[in-house]
């Protein structure tokens, strides 16, 4: 198991200690000389919302607050504005100095889906700039796609290199 960023840690008088992480749940019985390691099996462990929790972090300097659906990110304050664009939600909204960016986040199986470049064609009809953000092995693809479509001169490509490790790490965002 990989160090992680712990992002919560709250005691229960029916499971005395129980860690919880990105991506596990780490339990610690009371007089047990053992620990049980489970996977996250909420909603908000699935791969892209692990990719929404990465480019939060990755903003997290130099952000003044975010909106994001399924993610909570501790310490940083959440807007109170809604996520529809046009007819979808976006993923992701980030202020700063009172200007808001828009994020669509995609793993590499969505940025094949149809229902993907709807969205993004969508978005790109109802904001001066979209940023996607997806994983260095969709880079290419979408890239591919953002050309087909003419949409270059609206969508900003990024990728985001998770760290979820120790408190010191930050996961990347590069532009493409």
């Amino acid at each position: 198991m990989e160090s992680e960023y712990v992002e919560k840690v709250w005691i229960n008088p029916r499971h005395p200690k129980r860690i919880y992480t990105a991506k596990w749940i780490i339990e610690i019985p009371p007089g047990e000389p053992y620990v049980i390691v489970r996977p996250r099996s909420d909603r908000g462990a699935t791969p892209h919302n692990l990719l929404v929790y990465a480019t939060i972090d990755a903003l997290r300097d130099d952000i003044d607050g975010y909106r994001a659906d399924s993610v909570h990110y501790p310490g940083l304050k959440e807007l109170n504005i809604s996520l529809l664009v046009g007819k979808h939600r976006i993923d992701l909204i980030t202020s700063h100095n009172g200007e808001l960016r828009y994020w669509e986040i995609k793993t590499p199986r969505e940025i094949g889906e149809d229902r993907t470049w709807e969205q993004i064609r969508d978005y790109a009809e109802h904001l001066r700039e979209v940023n996607l953000v997806t994983t260095e092995d969709a880079v290419e693809n979408a890239r591919e796609i953002i050309k087909t479509l003419g949409l270059t001169d609206k969508v900003k490509l990024w990728v985001v290199k998770p760290h979820l490790g120790g408190p010191n790490e930050k996961s990347e965002l590069i532009h493409y």
